[in-house]
């Protein structure tokens, strides 16, 4: 069992209009503190870490601590699927337990544990909520987390089937790929990952931006096992995605993989980058069409945003995992 430790997140953030015909998600999220409360294996288990710290290691500009709750709000504002759901005034009903699919765990808190210890308390919730065969979201904070977060996926699928090699999918700007001789920071998750799972997985960098890496980190990703795919080069990693449907996926999306003009909250962004258009159509095939099992967010950073745009652009990438294809 898992022995992370949740603060439940301000119920205000759970926004309603009190009207069964303009249903908003959080008229419908279940506030939950511990996985003996799941209501049935269909849930979206959602969670959040607010801890900037490997970004700060890291040399980046912090503020992504306080990243999940102002995803959480947009998220929670947007409306509830038409195409999924009959209208009906009973799930308003925050007493009943009928149609609820989204459980909110809160964010993970410990100021008491090293960043090492907060990272494996991370992992054990990700591989029991891996364990639930619920589809989950973990909301950075730094990408360190990826870390953690892709491990507890990999830790309980390979232990369900160690016959099919699971997938990480890290959208980013950069390869996170530091060695940890120096410590732990938000450029070391995959260089960690694929030290301990190099040989039992497949894992993807795409997105990334020349400016952003040295000649030595991609080497040494290539080595490793890690297939890289540019800003530029989206079509190409489709292609080669297109036999791996029926391996389950974790997606690992660090906001700074857009361009600044689309998300400018981030601890680095820059003036290249994907663009929404091109992200979420590409975004809308693997969901529709793959095992997309998980996905951690991270690297927004509110500090830094304008117009809210990139916290519109992080609930969005929450929004469309949560409800898929039913949307399209």
């Amino acid at each position: 069992m898992s022995t992370a430790k949740f603060q439940a997140i301000n119920s205000k953030l759970l926004f309603s209009k009190k009207d069964p015909l303009d249903l908003r998600i959080g008229d419908k999220v279940f506030l939950s503190s511990a996985f003996s409360e799941l209501k049935s294996s269909e849930q979206v288990l959602i969670s959040g870490s607010c801890d900037d710290e490997g970004i700060f290691l890291n040399g980046g500009r912090p503020g992504a601590a306080f990243a999940p709750d102002v995803v959480r709000e947009f998220l929670y504002k947007m409306t509830w699927p038409f195409k999924t759901d009959s209208v009906s005034p009973s799930v308003v009903d925050k007493n009943t337990s009928d149609k609820r699919v989204i459980q909110d765990f809160g964010n993970f808190k410990n100021e008491q544990l090293d960043l090492q210890q907060r990272h494996q308390q991370v992992r054990s919730w990700s591989k029991l909520a891996t364990d639930t065969k619920s589809n989950w979201i973990h909301i950075g904070g730094g990408h360190d987390y990826g870390f953690p977060s892709a491990a507890g996926f990999l830790d309980s699928c390979l232990k369900a089937n160690n016959s099919t090699r699971p997938i990480v999918i890290n959208f980013d700007a950069h390869l996170d790929v530091r060695a940890i001789d120096k410590g732990l920071n938000s450029g070391t998750p995959f260089f960690r990952l694929l030290t301990e799972f190099r040989d039992k997985i497949d894992f993807y960098e795409v997105g990334i931006q020349p400016q952003c890496n040295s000649s030595y980190h991609l080497q040494w990703a290539q080595d490793h096992g890690a297939k890289i795919y540019f800003y530029n080069q989206l079509n190409d990693f489709l292609k080669d995605l297109e036999t791996k449907k029926s391996q389950p996926i974790f997606f690992s999306m660090d906001i700074d993989v857009f361009s600044s003009a689309e998300a400018p909250g981030c601890s680095q962004s820059w003036p290249l980058g994907l663009s929404s258009q091109d992200f979420f159509s590409t975004y809308f095939k693997i969901l529709k069409n793959f095992d997309v099992k998980a996905l951690g967010l991270y690297e927004f950073s509110p500090r830094w945003d304008e117009s809210s745009k990139t916290a519109k652009l992080s609930a969005l990438i929450l929004y469309y995992f949560i409800f898929g294809s039913t949307l399209r």
